[in-house]
């Protein structure tokens, strides 16, 4: 809004946005996992398998993404700062892969399923020269359930294998 004086600007006034709160940081974005823990594995985080993606995407209401070999939606029930809680139901494509794959889906799905909640935190790696955003899923009873890094184009995702975590940062 400009306000004008005898034909002369003499204030502009802007709306200033919103920021954004806590609870809205995982909104809009888009992670793709690089190590999860697997179904008789409580504590010990694996890589994910090699040319498998498994994604996660989050929207103001929506959970979605790729387990490993099928697509998945389902709904935010309730997001903090610190946890975010899905509908005891997901909606899933049907599609079967290797014994492998699968057994990393639905040990990925066990994780994103948790109808009690998911806590995560939001951390830096380092990936060669560069430092990312991290995403960590920690499970009731386990340190970290899976872990995450901004999703990018297919050909740089070979580019987050054995990167450099530090929680500190």
């Amino acid at each position: 809004l400009i306000l004008y004086t005898d034909d002369t600007p003499t204030m502009i006034l802007r709306r200033i946005p919103r920021p954004i709160q806590p609870h809205e940081r995982l909104i809009g974005t888009k992670w793709i996992a690089t190590d999860i823990r697997g179904l008789h594995t409580r504590n010990t985080l694996r890589p994910v398998l090699e040319d498998v993606s498994m994604t996660l995407s989050f929207s103001q209401d929506e959970i979605s993404g790729n387990a490993g070999c099928n697509q998945f939606f389902g709904d935010i029930l309730s997001m903090t700062s610190t946890t975010f809680e899905v509908a005891d139901y997901m909606t899933m494509s049907a599609m079967h892969c290797g014994k492998r794959i699968m057994e990393q889906e639905r040990a990925f799905m066990r994780i994103i399923e948790n109808s009690s909640g998911l806590e995560y935190t939001l951390s830096h790696a380092r990936v060669g020269d560069e430092w990312t955003q991290v995403l960590e899923l920690n499970g009731p009873g386990y340190s970290i359930a899976a872990r995450f890094v901004p999703f990018v184009a297919e050909e740089e995702i070979d580019s987050y294998a054995g990167y450099e975590y530090d929680p500190s940062y």
